[in-house]
């Protein structure tokens, strides 16, 4: 499994631009426009559609769908291909500024360790205290900024791969949800007109 939580895929459909921005619209509460739920509407998402592409957030966490979904039709009329990204996070650099947080605490914990005795005047008084076999780097590791520094790491990093964990499990809900609503399949990347990929 991968702690990456974004992916990529082509959906191949045979409705029109129209009818695309249409069935999406009707589950969709739209950012650039007035719209009024009914109470026998299911709205599943907040955000902007256009016939070209779109930008989705879910709105219930009980619905079991990806939270960001970012898509773009291609093609033309009733030939049509969508590049969709589905993503746990809105932007990847996010995603990544998380990552660089837990490295650069995690690097900060290990050089904070591996300095002489923290609490000692002289590392000869660490030494009487608790002997030439008792390890520098352990005893620093229990010192409170260690801690913290460790503890912190290990909620982010436990954050980070639950919610990559519940990106994966939510994936094929949302491509069949997608699939229902769009009346298409999953095509790969080599089956897209060259055109469409980049």
């Amino acid at each position: 499994m991968t702690i990456f939580p974004f992916k990529t895929i082509f959906l191949k459909s045979s409705l029109s631009r129209k009818t695309i921005a249409t069935n999406l619209k009707e589950n969709t509460y739209l950012s650039d426009a007035n719209f009024n739920k009914s109470e026998t509407q299911k709205v599943l998402f907040y955000g902007e559609i256009s016939e070209f592409d779109f930008s989705l957030e879910t709105l219930n966490k009980k619905s079991n769908m990806v939270r960001f979904i970012q898509g773009k039709i291609l093609g033309i009329e009733n030939d049509l291909y969508l590049s969709i990204q589905f993503g746990a996070f809105k932007y990847r650099r996010v995603y990544t500024l998380m990552l660089l947080v837990i490295c650069s605490l995690l690097a900060t914990n290990i050089y904070y360790c591996l300095q002489n005795p923290h609490g000692f005047n002289y590392p000869e008084e660490f030494y009487q205290q608790y002997g030439y076999d008792y390890s520098e780097f352990l005893f620093n590791l229990t010192t409170p900024i260690s801690l913290c520094l460790t503890s912190l790491t290990l909620l982010l990093l436990l954050y980070t791969v639950s919610l990559s964990n519940k990106f994966f499990k939510q994936t094929s809900n949302t491509i069949h949800h997608l699939n229902e609503l769009f009346n298409s399949h999953i095509v790969t990347a080599i089956e897209v007109p060259l055109i469409f990929r980049q």
